[in-house]
Parts: structure tokens; sequence; C-alpha cells
């Protein structure tokens, strides 16, 4: 029998349509103790100029090195100081063997064997685990993560393939990137044990309920760039109203509207169900008046969020302007039970503060 040595991952983690986010959800998903994390992160989306959603604010996605760090510990090294071929295999065995998850740039096409351009396809693997004769790594399929393993041999090439792949790719990746090198180590705090704070909690919740634009101006890849970023809920149900008249006028292939329409409804049900989880995780450490009777709309809100998903999905392959009408319902009457929710805990929980101490610290739970 092959020795094996996995450490703790949750593949189904709470988010998945990031993949640098799931990397790091997969790890935390996988120890119960930090659940609670959750409470007062990653609860704000914004909207780009190109209608494209993601988890951040004001224009900014949530920066993977800091946004973490009181459940997973970051470290990196640079590519010069790592080993090549057994060496760079041995080590990251141990790094494995230490607890740590290494998240690791590869070209792809040496990895998978794929066909294709003679230019490197780059991107990072999170490895959690290994035997006799391979690491194990989650990789998106289809739309679903799902357990691969690859030989030490390939991985060694593939990795060698990204260290020497020379300057001028070396700063077009360098762009692609939001973490500082391409070698990252994350290891779990286990002794995580923050609590939750009511007033930062209650804090979120104003900002979901906002409706904000600003406008940027950005550098990417050298270049300059600006367009308007939107937060808040309603902004985000707006927009997407918005994108789906849009397409339905016959501007779904125009190039400024450079989105994806299934991506943007997955990410919006993804947020809306880690909303109902943290809510529900709520309930577990205070009582509040609505808390009787919210679970049914809660319900409710998840099942109209995956109904927006699954009919653009459905869209996608039918091109049917009725089944975009029923999405565009489908968004309505999401935002009209979410904005109806947040208020009704947002009040309610303003008042539990307001009756408690008036020591900030003092209402964490």
């Amino acid at each position: 029998m092959l020795y094996e040595m996995k450490l703790p991952l949750r593949l189904d983690a709470d988010v998945t349509s990031e993949c640098w986010t799931f990397y790091r959800m997969a790890v935390t998903g996988a120890y119960p103790q930090m659940e609670s994390w959750l409470i007062n992160h990653l609860n704000q989306l914004f909207i780009d100029p190109h209608c494209e959603i993601h988890y951040g604010f004001y224009g900014r996605k949530y920066n993977p090195y800091y946004a973490y760090e009181e459940v997973i510990e970051t470290r990196e090294k640079p590519l010069k100081e790592l080993p090549d071929g057994r060496s760079f295999i041995n080590y990251v065995i141990r790094c494995l063997e230490d607890g740590c998850y290494p998240l690791v740039e590869f070209d792809f096409h040496t990895l998978f064997d794929e066909e294709g351009t003679e230019e490197p396809n780059i991107h990072e693997l999170l490895l959690y685990g290994f035997d006799e004769k391979g690491f194990w790594f989650p990789n998106l399929e289809k739309g679903r993560w799902v357990e691969r393993h690859a030989p030490f041999d390939k991985m060694a090439a593939a990795f060698l393939l990204r260290k020497n792949m020379g300057a001028e790719k070396e700063q077009r990746q360098f762009w692609r990137r939001l973490y500082l090198y391409p070698f990252t180590l994350l290891r779990p705090r286990l002794d995580f044990a923050e609590p939750v704070n009511l007033y930062e909690f209650k804090n979120d919740l104003d900002a979901i309920l906002s409706n904000a634009c600003i406008r940027c101006d950005r550098i990417q890849e050298e270049k300059q760039s600006a367009g308007d970023y939107y937060n808040g809920i309603l902004a985000i149900y707006n927009r997407m109203l918005l994108l789906a008249a849009d397409i339905k006028e016959g501007n779904f292939l125009k190039q400024e509207n450079v989105y994806n329409l299934a991506l943007n409804t997955k990410r919006l049900y993804e947020y809306n169900s880690l909303f109902v989880k943290r809510i529900q995780l709520l309930r577990k450490r205070i009582e509040l008046p609505c808390f009787g009777t919210l679970q049914a709309e809660l319900d409710d809100l998840r099942e109209r969020s995956q109904g927006i998903y699954l009919m653009a999905i459905k869209y996608r392959r039918t091109r049917s302007v009725r089944d975009l009408d029923q999405m565009k319902d489908l968004i309505y009457f999401a935002f009209c039970i979410q904005n109806g929710i947040i208020r009704k805990v947002r009040d309610e929980l303003e008042q539990y503060l307001l009756a408690g101490p008036a020591d900030i610290s003092a209402q964490t739970v």
C-alpha cells in the first residue's frame, strides 16, 4: 500500500468562483474552529466598469495576503531561493509535513500536456498532500473543484519552466498576481479564537445597504484606465438588471461588455449563501427578536439567488428573451428579500448594542 499524507481541505468551500479566494477558503473551511471568522470577513461586493462582480469594496479586491491574517499565516519565498528537480520536490514535501499548504505557480502546458501556443500557461496550484508518486491538489474542471494528482517529475518540470521563463514573461506574470511571490506557504492558525465584533458586523450591514459609486484611475500592466465602481446591494442588483437589459438589446458581444453572465450570477448566489450562513452563525451567539421568523426569508433568498444563477446558465444555452426576463424578475425579488432582512437585523442589532455595555470591547462574543 502506498504511503499517503494529506492535509485537511474542503473542496466544496463557501467561495469557489475566485481561485485565489477558493484556495484560502478551502483551507479555513477544513477547520471548524475558524467558522466564526466568516461573520466579520469577506462580506462586501463591488461591481466594476465591465459589470463584473468581485469580492471587495470600492473597486479593490480583498488582499489575499492580509485579508486572512487572523486565520492563515502567509510566508513567501523568491524563486531564486528555491531548488530545482528532486530537491524542489523534497522541499515541498517537508513543507506539507510541517503543516503548510504550498501555493505554487506551474506551467500548465507542461503539467497537463496541454496543446496550444508555445507561450507558457502559468497558474498557481494549492498542494495539500502527497504519496510515493506525486502531489495532490484541487483543480477546476467543468466548473467544479476536484481532487487531482500529478507525478513528481511532471511537477518538477512544470515548476522549472515557470522558474526560468525569462524576464519579459516574468514581468507580464508580475502584473497578473495578487500576491508578492509565485511560491507562497499558507499555514492555518490552529489556535484561532477571534471573537465576533458585533459593532463591526453592524457597520458591515450599513455598508452593504449603501449605494455608492466611485470613479477610480487604475494602472494595470503599465496601462492607465478610469472607470466607475459600484458598492452596496442596491447598486449591485441595479447593475445586474442593467446588464440583463443590455444583453436583451443585443449588446452581449460588444467589446465594452467584457463579462461572464453565469459567473456574475454564480458569485451573487455564492455571496448570498455566505450572507445566510453569517446570519445563522450570529444566531448561535446572540438572540434578536427577528430571528424567530427570519429562517423562511433566508431560505427564500438562497433559493431565488440560486434561481438567478440557473436561469443565467439556461440563457447562455437558449438565448431566450423569456429566460432573461425571468432572471430579471428573480433579481428584483431577491433584492427585496435581502434588503428587508438586512434592515431588520441591522435595526435590532443596533438596539441590542445600545442596550448593552458602552465599551466596544465588551460587545464581542
